[in-house]
C-alpha cells in the first residue's frame, strides 16, 4: 500500500518535474564542477588519479544529461505539448547519436573528438535554452503573482 501511495503522491506532485530538475543539478555537479577541480592530466605511466577523478565526474554528469530527455517525454506528453514533445524526441535521439559518435572518436575509430564532444553537449544545451524559454514564456504570460499581505 505505501508504494502505490507513493507512486500517487508523486505523479500528483511531479515527479518527472523533479526528476528533470535533479538531472540536470547532477550534470552541473558532475560536468562543471566535478571535472573543473579535477583535470584530465596524464603522466608517461598514464592517467593521474585527478585525470581518473574527471573522467568519473564527467561521467556522470553526462549520462544524467542523456537521461534528460526521458524524464521531459514524460513532463510534455505529445498530446498536450506536440511542438515541445518533438523536440524533445529529436534532441534525445540525436543526442545519443552525438554521443555514440564522440565515443568511437575517444577510441581513435573516428576523428574530431573535440568537435564531437562539442556537438553532443550543444545538443542538450538547445534543449535546455528551449525549455528555460519556455518557462519564461509561461512565467510572463500568467501575469504578475500578486503579493499575500497579512
Amino acid at each position: 500500500m505505501p508504494v502505490l501511495c507513493g507512486k500517487r503522491y508523486f505523479q500528483k506532485k511531479g515527479f518527472w518535474q523533479h526528476a528533470a530538475v535533479w538531472l540536470i543539478v547532477i550534470y552541473g555537479l558532475g560536468e562543471g564542477i566535478g571535472s573543473g577541480l579535477f583535470p584530465y592530466d596524464h603522466t608517461a605511466s598514464g592517467l593521474t588519479l585527478s585525470g581518473k577523478l574527471h573522467n568519473v565526474f564527467s561521467g556522470i554528469g553526462v549520462a544524467a544529461l542523456v537521461l534528460l530527455p526521458l524524464s521531459l517525454w514524460r513532463v510534455f506528453p505529445k498530446q498536450e505539448f506536440p511542438g515541445m514533445n518533438a523536440c524533445i524526441h529529436f534532441v534525445g535521439w540525436s543526442g545519443l547519436l552525438l554521443v555514440f559518435v564522440f565515443m568511437l572518436s575517444r577510441q581513435n575509430i573516428l576523428p574530431l573528438k573535440g568537435l564531437w564532444q562539442r556537438l553532443f553537449i550543444l545538443d542538450y544545451y538547445i534543449l535546455m535554452i528551449v525549455i528555460a524559454m519556455d518557462m519564461l514564456v509561461t512565467h510572463f504570460r500568467a501575469g504578475p503573482t500578486p503579493v499575500k499581505r497579512h
